[in-house]
């Protein structure tokens, strides 16, 4: 879950605040950084909806594994299908095959999309509106990042509150810096060790 929010982060960021399309969205443009987070890459046909020509209409299909991962529509239409739907639905779909490959270790095509198993159970009903064969019908990842994110829900855990926090040490008064070690207490033992490393001790020391 945590790396999956962390790319949910990045996607929300391609998809709202520079209404692109990444359009690679899979396990295989997921890397681990020396901390430990997952990290997006596969930028190859990374596309800006307000250019008819974006290099996803001409080359999305030649993107190696593409016809695996590719939503029902592309599938039945080609990729112009695309200017047709909410730009965010193609990567909204990926995002729904890379949690099923995340928790099943195989992804065979559209068919296992949408699928619960091994999916948490608080995370099911938000996923499969990801994954709706329906492109107008599914929701943004966006929306899925904010569904997470509520108090109870899939996102709302005290590791990826704590990731959070560290990205905005600089920012927090005393008091909520006091309140971000005591917590950062209580969690040291659950958080991967090269993070912990790479990441919480240099911000500690910065700030």
């Amino acid at each position: 879950k945590w790396g999956l929010h962390s790319v949910a982060r990045t996607v929300k960021f391609i998809n709202t605040d520079a209404s692109s399309i990444h359009g690679n969205l899979k396990v295989g443009s997921v890397y681990t950084s020396e901390s430990g987070e997952w990290k997006l890459g596969g930028f190859e046909v990374l596309s800006s909806v307000k250019d008819d020509e974006s290099a996803i209409y001409t080359y999305g299909s030649l993107v190696p594994d593409s016809a695996r991962y590719a939503p029902p529509e592309l599938a039945q239409g080609g990729w112009d299908v695309i200017k047709k739907n909410p730009h965010s639905a193609v990567d909204s779909f990926n995002f729904g095959a890379l949690i099923f490959e995340t928790f099943n270790n195989e992804y065979n095509g559209s068919g296992q999309a949408g699928q619960t198993k091994n999916i948490p159970p608080t995370m099911q009903s938000s996923y499969k509106r990801l994954c709706n064969a329906n492109p107008k019908a599914r929701i943004a990842v966006s929306a899925f990042l904010e569904q997470g994110n509520r108090t109870g829900s899939f996102f709302d855990s005290p590791l990826i509150k704590l990731t959070d926090g560290i990205d905005n040490l600089g920012m927090k008064s005393p008091s909520e810096r006091e309140e971000f070690l005591s917590d950062l207490d209580q969690l040291t033992d659950d958080f991967p060790e090269e993070f912990f490393k790479m990441k919480v001790l240099p911000e500690l020391i910065k700030s």
